[in-house]
This record gives structure tokens, C-alpha cells and sequence, in this order.
């Protein structure tokens, strides 16, 4: 039986959440697992959480308001970085958590251990000094671009990460220099201790692969993730409409999670191109019903709009997505998200712009992309779909359901991590 341990910062949140659901999804393939995590909120026995000390407390807690300090320098950076890059931590190679505080959480000899999203946790030294105690093989999980770039979670058209992230954009002036020490205190690790990256995804591949820090590396299967059939299946009666008050002939289209304030979700592309579907055929807008998953906002849209909470319940979160005849996905940078996945397997047909999972997962046959921030495709795509015949939709859903099957089920995560 091989053992597997994962590092996070948490076992909550979005990352936490889902390197909870691979860690559970492990364990039923039969491996030895183990989480460990700098903050823990569930009550799961494989998950340890790796306790300060009170002067670290201290320090994690009012660093940040004194002068000179890193935190304090941290702090300072990250506030004057451009937001569209997630340049989190500026001084992310440092870390108040010792290698022999989490060495002793660990109760498993592991095989494979996976640093999933461990921002403020530990660094590549402190993960290459685990691995090698351990004698394990040793990855790094590219859920974003964060651990091949000097920091930023999204490079959008910089290559610096393909050099050495010289003269940031994502930094100010005074803190340009972070992103090109953070390159070579990684580079440093990963050759010293052997670290390699284990992929989201093939798109995802093909940036590490470009990347300085693991242009050499060889081809890593990847892993998009695990879509539970408890909560995320098809509604073949179409029942969940009426809990909703949804006529059936209604054509719904669900949005993700909505963020006017943040560039690289396409917020304002997909008004824009819903309103130019509406332009353009006015018959269909006045049958569509967009669903936004998330508070309600004042947004001007001329084609009808409900909001519903946002929500991390599963369950909840798979009745949202049975809902829709067409998820859109209007990310113009993004590694996947789960969520089109999550959609996909609930029975929507997938518009999306080509990147992250759109643009390796959707040809035609499972769904429609289109250029990247193209207004005009988009709105094609969103009426095409709109528009598939009952036999083409049905085609479509069968090639779907077939991805999901092969790609992401419990027998494709058993599959990977016992080839890494």
C-alpha cells in the first residue's frame, strides 16, 4: 500500500476544500493518506494541524505592524502590487512554520508527498528538507501558475517566469527584485532536492514546461480533479426546476460566482456578450433565464437575471448547476476552475473562453470555447448551445459523461498518484 502525504495551509476555503476531497478520494482508492495543515477547521482524523508556538503567534499577528520586519515588508508590497497578478506573498520563501515543527505532525511514512496551495506555510527548502527525510518523491501541485513564477498566481501575457521574473509588472518599482530572488531560492531547492511539478492540468503542464524552474522536466500525467457522483450528476426529470420555480422550457444559464471587481473572472466581457445576444436574437433572450451564483449585485443585463447565495455545500452547489441547459464560463486567465467541471457533470453545456480546462477539455464535442476575451464568439457560442437540437445536446452530454468517467473518477485518481 503506498503512502501519500499532502501539505496545505488549510483544509477550508476553496484549495483547502479541494485537497480535502483528493486526500478523501485517496483513502478510498486504498492509500495510506495524510493532510497536514497550518489552520484546520474540520474534525477529519487525517488531517494534523501544525501548532505556533506564543511568540509565534505573536509574531504572525503584529509583525505585520512593525517597521522593517518581513511581514511588515510583505504587507507593504502586497498592497502596492497590481491585484490582477495574486502576488500574495512577496516574501514567499520565508515562513514562521521550522521544518521540525511539521515534521512532527507527520505519522506516515510517505511514498509521494504533494505541497497543494501552501502559501504562509512552507517553502520549497522546508518541502525539498521533508522529502528527503523521508526518502519520499516530492511534487509541487500547479492548481495556478504560483509555484513556477517568482509569486504571482497569474501571469497573464508576462514571460518572465520563462527567464527569471526580472522587472516584475506585479510588483512596485521598490519590490521589482522579490520576483527574481523568489526564482532563485526555488531553482536552488529544486535542484538541491529534487522537487517536481505535478500539473492541474495538460494546459497547465505546458506553462511548467516553459517555465525556467522545470523546462527540463519530463511529462507528469496531470490530474484535473475529483468530481464526486454523490453530488454532481445529471437531473434526467428535471425535478430540481420545480423546488426553483423554473418553468422547463426555460433556457438557464448558470454563472459562476460573481466578482465585478476582479479582471480575470470576465465579468465584463460576458455582460457584454449577453447583451449582444440579445441584440442579435432577441426571440431566444426573451426565453433565456441567467442564474448568478453569488450575492446579488446592480447589474445592467438585458436578459433576465436571478441571483442565488453562494454557497460550499455540495449538495446545494450540484442542485445550482442541474439547473442549467449552459454553464458560462467567462474567466480570461485561470488554471481551470473546478467549477466548469463540476457543471459539466451535472448535465450543462459548457461555453467558455480558451483557457485553463476550456481550452483543453472543449473541441465541439464536449462543449464550445472561444478566443480569449472575443466578445463576438463568446455570444456565438452561448447561442449554438443554446440552439443544439435535442439530439446534439443528448450527443454532447453522452461525450461528457464519458470525459468525466475517464479523467475525473476515483479510478483515474488511483491511476495517477500511483504512477507518481
Amino acid at each position: 500500500m503506498r503512502s501519500v502525504l499532502i501539505l496545505s495551509t488549510s483544509d477550508f476555503g476553496g484549495a483547502g476544500l479541494y485537497n480535502k476531497e483528493i486526500l478523501e478520494g485517496l483513502e478510498k482508492c486504498g492509500f495510506e493518506v495524510q493532510m497536514v495543515v497550518a489552520k484546520k477547521r474540520s474534525d477529519s482524523n487525517l488531517v494534523s494541524v501544525v501548532p505556533l508556538s506564543l511568540w509565534q503567534r505573536l509574531i504572525n499577528k503584529y509583525g505585520r505592524y512593525i517597521p522593517f520586519t518581513w511581514k511588515n515588508r510583505s504587507l507593504k508590497a502586497k498592497k502596492s502590487s497590481n491585484k490582477d497578478y495574486y502576488f500574495l506573498e512577496p516574501f514567499e520563501q520565508r515562513t514562521i512554520y521550522t521544518f521540525r515543527q511539521i515534521l512532527e505532525k507527520i505519522t506516515i511514512k510517505p511514498d509521494v508527498i504533494v505541497a497543494c496551495w501552501t502559501s504562509g506555510f512552507l517553502n520549497f527548502d522546508i518541502l525539498g528538507k521533508i522529502g528527503t527525510y523521508f526518502s519520499s518523491t516530492t511534487y509541487v501541485y500547479t492548481a495556478d501558475m504560483s509555484p513556477f513564477t517568482g509569486g504571482c498566481h497569474y501571469a497573464w501575457d508576462c514571460v518572465g517566469y520563462m527567464h527569471n521574473c526580472m522587472d516584475c509588472p506585479a510588483l512596485c518599482l521598490k519590490t521589482r527584485h522579490l520576483a527574481a530572488e523568489n526564482i532563485v531560492k526555488k531553482k536552488r531547492a529544486i535542484e538541491k532536492y529534487g522537487i517536481k511539478a505535478f500539473a492541474f492540468s495538460d494546459f497547465t503542464f505546458n506553462q511548467v514546461r516553459q517555465s525556467s524552474l522545470f523546462k527540463y522536466q519530463e511529462y507528469i500525467p496531470s490530474f484535473q480533479g475529483l468530481v464526486s457522483e454523490e453530488y454532481f450528476y445529471i437531473d434526467k426529470e428535471k425535478i430540481i426546476r420545480i423546488n426553483y420555480s423554473i418553468p422547463e422550457n426555460r433556457i438557464v444559464v448558470v454563472l459562476g460566482a460573481l466578482n465585478l471587481y476582479e479582471r480575470r473572472k470576465g465579468f465584463k466581457e460576458l455582460i457584454n456578450a449577453l447583451n449582444l445576444l440579445q441584440r442579435e436574437k432577441p426571440d431566444l433572450a426573451k426565453k433565456m433565464l441567467l442564474i448568478a451564483i453569488g450575492d446579488e449585485k446592480d447589474i445592467q443585463c438585458s436578459i433576465e437575471l436571478r441571483f442565488l447565495p453562494f454557497t460550499k455545500n455540495l449538495k446545494i452547489l450540484g442542485d445550482y448547476y442541474r439547473l442549467a441547459d449552459i454553464y458560462a464560463n467567462a474567466s480570461l486567465e485561470d488554471s481551470g476552475p473546478q467549477m466548469l467541471l463540476q457543471a459539466m457533470a451535472c448535465g450543462a453545456i459548457p461555453v467558455s473562453f480558451d483557457t485553463g480546462f476550456g481550452s483543453e477539455l472543449l473541441d465541439g464535442v464536449t462543449g464550445f470555447k472561444a478566443p480569449v476575451g472575443d466578445i463576438n464568439s463568446f455570444s456565438d457560442k452561448l447561442i449554438e448551445a443554446a440552439e443544439l437540437s435535442e439530439v446534439k445536446r443528448l450527443q454532447m452530454l453522452n461525450s461528457i459523461a464519458e470525459k468525466i468517467s475517464r479523467d475525473n473518477s476515483l479510478s483515474r485518481l488511483h491511476q495517477v498518484f500511483n504512477s507518481l
